[in-house]
């Protein structure tokens, strides 16, 4: 079943899987195995990847003609496109550009990917450049708890 995300691109036509390509909101995406993503990680992914998803978050936030407070609302939708997991928003303290998610359907060993992705949200959400320093994971059974501050 398809996230409610990317039921409303298909229906505003800004979601494309043609010719062998995939774009959400002109940004082309690519499908590959979870565990060759896996394996892909090294130091320097939460780096690269954080950068990458706050830049696309910029271009998704300008199509959808929303500032990053007002992507608050998608942002969760937008995370779970990537394959990575439920999340659900635990707490949120935008004053103090604070926040604590919860990802859950997920199993990997690595959390660097998703500390990188979500670095990268909550920095363009936040308008604050967050680092690894900034990010705690902890993982229990079942699920992630992530507090970003």
């Amino acid at each position: 079943m398809l996230s409610p995300f990317l039921k409303k691109l298909i229906f505003v036509r800004k979601f494309f899987i043609i010719d062998g390509q995939i774009e959400i909101l002109g940004e082309r995406q690519m499908l590959l195995p979870f565990t060759a993503i896996e394996l892909l990680q090294n130091e320097q992914t939460f780096s690269i990847v954080s950068g990458e998803v706050q830049k696309t978050m910029a271009n998704y936030a300008r199509k959808i003609g929303a500032s990053s407070g007002g992507m608050i609302k998608s942002v969760q939708d937008i995370y779970e496109t990537m394959g990575l997991g439920k999340m659900r928003i635990i707490k949120l303290d935008t004053d103090n550009k604070k926040t604590v998610v919860r990802i859950e359907k997920i199993n990997i060993k690595n959390t660097d990917l998703i500390g990188g992705v979500l670095c990268g949200l909550f920095s363009f959400m936040f308008d604050k450049d967050f680092s690894k320093e900034n990010i705690t994971i902890t993982k229990k059974i079942g699920f992630f708890d992530v507090s970003i501050k």
